[in-house]
């Protein structure tokens, strides 16, 4: 994957699913914590004083600490900010590590994240608004919303021919082009099947829109339409890092008629409190975007803002896949609202049985035969723009059969265990492995009933 192919970042749209991701070969300091959130006052959470009352134990929910306090120690992340929920009430919501090293800043529960890919399962809801509405429907071609893409066509490798990244409107020696057996449909790009600009394994996706270009969701996605697919739709699972969701987000400015960044702002973040989710971050607020520091010869070396996604934040483009940036307040209010099957605050933006839906798999073996990164996703299956679980055992996960959630590039990563009863966040600026997994253990050991 790759799309920031200038930026020294690889997989800059890639995210991360439930920590272990399935793959055998994984094994999936200053400390601060705030009592209230939610933005608004009547979605305001408290950190509840004893979290025995909803089956957490707090002696055993300190292991969080030590968890977190141990890999900032190691050198394996600067930071984090982290948010769980029991039952409905916040039991653990803190911060840990420094926000500027240079500085020495301790870093706050109030910072903001560059939410890369987990901006997916905001558009996820979106659709799924529609959806219900009836202005969307899953098995709809994606030509009935967006002519351009009627008649797609896919590219296959020539016998012996090495498939490489190339930009729009370049040639393709190296692929036949054969007429697709059915268009793509609006499940096949909430499920990564559509075979359009994915990751693996032919790459002919096109240039994605550059960063601060102001680009549109109906400018790009009427020159992706111009390119083939890489595979035939719906005979395999490939991870669509930006390319799929800007059709979906397209999608929904078409059939609600609003810019898809108002449709975000009025449906969902408004209704949840969610208050300090932004596309384009208002300068009264830039101070609490968090810097993005790298490992190199065993010390911390800060990116450039340009090399990151951090300085357009406030005047960047507006897409399905990636660019939200947010907090972890507001993202484990996403969750719990899907943990709720919809509803939170008295506000309901989904049905019950359509975040049931949302949290199935929809793809049969696919993904846990292939999974779209070149390795097998063994105990997971795909649902409407999440991971879900499947098998815990198989899966390598600390998560309960059913949990579903999705992450980001940068270390973001949010879920919901509906059998445990848990929604939780952490949300980190470097992407470990090592450390999303021990936090969701350290979060199943603290369960006590």
């Amino acid at each position: 994957m790759g799309w920031c192919r200038d930026s020294g970042l690889s997989d800059a749209g890639g995210g991360v699913g439930l920590s272990g991701l399935g793959h055998r070969a994984a094994p999936f300091a200053g400390l601060a914590a705030l009592t209230i959130i939610g933005g608004n006052p009547a979605n305001a959470l408290a950190v509840i004083a004893n979290p025995e009352t909803v089956g957490i134990s707090a002696a055993r929910l300190k292991i969080i600490d030590a968890v977190l306090e141990r890999h900032i120690a190691a050198g394996g992340i600067t930071s984090a900010v982290t948010a769980v929920m029991r039952r409905g009430r916040l039991v653990q919501f803190k911060a840990y590590g420094l926000s500027d090293l240079d500085a020495r800043t301790p870093m706050r529960t109030d910072a903001i994240f560059q939410m890369y890919s987990s901006t997916k399962i905001v558009t996820a809801v979106a659709v799924l608004m529609l959806v219900e509405e009836g202005k969307i429907r899953l098995e709809d071609p994606v030509s009935r919303y967006l002519p351009a893409f009627k008649g797609a066509q896919v590219a296959v490798a020539k016998p012996g021919a090495t498939p490489t990244p190339r930009a729009i409107g370049a040639s393709l020696p190296g692929y036949d082009l054969v007429p697709a057996v059915r268009d793509p449909t609006i499940r096949d790009l909430m499920t990564h099947t559509a075979g359009l600009g994915s990751a693996y394994p032919l790459r002919v996706s096109p240039q994605p829109p550059v960063r601060g270009s102001h680009e549109s969701l109906a400018s790009f996605v009427t020159r992706l339409a111009s390119q083939p697919l890489d595979f035939q739709p719906g005979t395999r699972w490939s991870y669509s890092g930006i390319t799929g969701c800007e059709v979906l987000a397209r999608i929904v400015e078409l059939q609600s008629g609003q810019p898809f960044e108002t449709f975000l702002a009025e449906r969902i973040f408004k209704p949840l409190g969610m208050t300090d989710t932004y596309y384009h971050l208002p300068a009264t607020e830039r101070g609490r975007l968090l810097p993005v520091y790298r490992r190199a010869d065993d010390a911390w070396v800060r990116i450039p803002p340009a090399m990151t996604g951090e300085a357009s934040v406030a005047d960047g483009n507006v897409w399905g896949s990636i660019g939200l940036v947010g907090t972890a307040d507001d993202f484990v209010i996403l969750q719990q609202m899907l943990l709720n099957k919809g509803e939170y605050g008295g506000r309901r933006l989904l049905g019950a049985r359509t975040v049931e839906l949302m949290a199935t798999n929809h793809v049969a073996d696919l993904y846990r035969g292939e999974g779209g990164y070149a390795v097998p996703m063994y105990g997971h299956g795909f649902g409407l723009l999440v991971q879900v679980v499947l098998d815990p055992i198989d899966g390598n996960t600390g998560h309960s059969a059913g949990a579903f959630g999705w992450g980001g590039y940068l270390g973001t990563m949010n879920w919901t265990d509906p059998k445990e009863e848990i929604a939780a966040v952490i949300l980190l600026q470097q992407n470990n492995r090592e450390v999303h997994i021990d936090f969701e253990r350290a979060i199943r050991q603290a369960i006590v009933d």
